[in-house]
């Protein structure tokens, strides 16, 4: 049956498998291409723990705002303004509870990479929907208290500022190129404290003291060094090379 052949391991492994991002996360992090899913699940859960806080919270005090008083105050514009405000955060909600839905109906179908992807959408869906959503907030409100042609210059200005700090910063970190193919440090030489490659730090630090030992003999043998010794009467004195201390063997 298909749905056996689809559930049916695969024949070779994931390394094998894998594009070329899975097999730099299997050089960097040691990590298959189904452990990177279960990472990227993870990571997109506690990511949608935030969203939905927030968009739980802005849906609930505008579903009550009309039960208000002063709410019949309102004009017609601003009534318009509140109920977009509430359909961004109605969908706000729904796209971005979406991959818990999809988690339980695919579950144990072995579908993370699909579960995955849906939720990368819908996190970037919701993500967009709550920028208009408060974007219509910070409108109404502003335009209850100030009037409507500051609510607009309010709305315009909230609104570049959400795409700029969530869109086009990303964005631009985004575009530069991945440097896939640079090698990562080897983890069992690495020193855990300051993260330099132990075998580079070992070479380093024995050319450096190489090079010291070889200056230090070529100063005491042309007699820039004095190295003063002891006679058995105690006084000090000189070598017979004339310089303060017996020359290094070579």
């Amino acid at each position: 049956m298909a749905g056996n052949q689809d559930d049916s391991p695969r024949p070779r492994s994931d390394r094998e498998a894998a594009p070329r991002d899975d097999a730099w996360n299997w050089q960097a992090r040691g990590e298959t291409a189904t452990e990177r899913l279960d990472r990227n699940f993870g990571q997109l859960l506690q990511e949608l723990r935030v969203l939905q806080t927030g968009v739980q919270l802005l849906t609930g005090l505008l579903l009550i705002l009309p039960f208000q008083d002063g709410f019949e105050d309102l004009g017609g514009a601003e009534r318009g303004i509140y109920l977009a405000a509430v359909a961004f955060a109605m969908a706000a909600t729904v796209v971005l509870v979406a991959p818990v839905s999809w988690h339980r109906v695919l579950f144990r179908r072995r579908r993370l990479e699909e579960i995955v992807t849906a939720a990368h959408h819908c996190a970037l869906a919701g993500l967009l929907l709550l920028g208009l959503a408060l974007t219509a907030v910070v409108v109404l409100i502003v335009a209850a208290v100030i009037g409507m042609a500051a609510a607009v210059l309010t709305g315009i200005v909230t609104g570049l500022l959400f795409l700029t700090v969530w869109l086009l910063v990303p964005l631009r970190y985004r575009r530069r190129p991945l440097d896939l193919d640079r090698p990562e440090p080897d983890p069992a030489r690495t020193d855990p404290r300051t993260g330099d490659d132990a075998a580079h730090r070992a070479t380093t630090v024995g050319i450096a003291d190489t090079a010291s030992r070889r200056i230090s003999r070529a100063r005491r043998r042309s007699g820039l060094l004095s190295r003063p010794t002891r006679r058995p009467g105690g006084r000090a004195g000189r070598t017979a090379d004339g310089n303060g201390g017996a020359p290094d063997p070579a």
